[in-house]
């Protein structure tokens, strides 16, 4: 996440021309955390350079008896312990972030206007993980561009998500589902899996596609715009 504040001059001093010079981005950068990850002495020297390190604890259902027994490849990722409560907490975090309100425009000490903090997530390649991580965000009305071309689960959700034809989206699942799950698939994950393509289906009016190759589809930064357009203009439609 890109945060832009005003970190080295007071507002109330400064007119918005000379902010807007002197103003910095903070990158916020969130990831769930492995079982190897440890606390050292360079924590300490990382946030006096401005960096800091944020510890969360997933709160995690426990899989079923039958789950476990299925699930015997040992780094496949499980939906509802490795990943799962990570991007339900990234897609509230932003969900709560597209509610808020930041100056827009500034004159001394008043703001003339606000605008809504914009958000979107922006999904290349991936796996089953990026899946749930892109339906667990438009669930929530936080618009997903997905980059065109980029391969693995994006690549499949496009071409899903735009096939009309039942036995077509059959097919296309099951041509991709050894990309998105892993060679030895059991069909408890391959249902699964085809549910969340089917619910991102159901509210594709929240994604945009950004397409690599072609000639004619524009610039990127301005599908990141229409994304976050299209977001805070269809919240409240459906």
């Amino acid at each position: 996440m890109a945060l832009k504040g005003s970190t080295l001059v007071d507002d109330k001093d400064q007119d918005n021309d000379t902010n807007d010079k002197n103003q910095k981005v903070t990158l916020v950068a969130i990831k769930p955390c492995n079982g190897t990850m440890v606390e050292t002495s360079n924590v300490k020297d990382k946030k006096k350079n401005g960096r800091w390190t944020f510890h969360l604890e997933p709160e995690v259902q426990k899989p079923s008896e039958n789950s476990e027994k299925k699930n015997t490849e040992k780094n496949r990722p499980n939906i509802e312990k490795d990943f799962k409560w990570f991007n339900n907490y990234l897609a509230n975090l932003l969900s709560e972030l597209s509610q808020q309100y930041t100056p827009l425009l500034t004159n001394k000490s008043k703001v003339v206007l606000n605008m809504r903090v914009p958000v979107v997530i922006i999904a290349v390649e991936g796996d089953v993980t990026t899946v749930h991580q892109i339906l667990s965000s438009i669930q929530r009305k936080v618009p997903v561009l997905l980059v065109k071309g980029s391969g693995k689960a994006v690549d499949c959700i496009i071409e899903f998500i735009k096939e009309t034809s039942g036995s077509e989206k059959d097919r296309i699942l099951a041509e991709n589902a050894a990309l998105l799950l892993g060679i030895c698939i059991n069909i408890e994950e391959y249902i699964n899996l085809k549910k969340m393509m089917e619910e991102i289906e159901k509210y594709r009016y929240m994604v945009t596609i950004f397409d690599l190759h072609s000639k004619h589809g524009g610039k990127m930064e301005d599908a990141i715009v229409k994304a976050i357009l299209k977001g805070w203009s269809l919240q409240g439609v459906h």
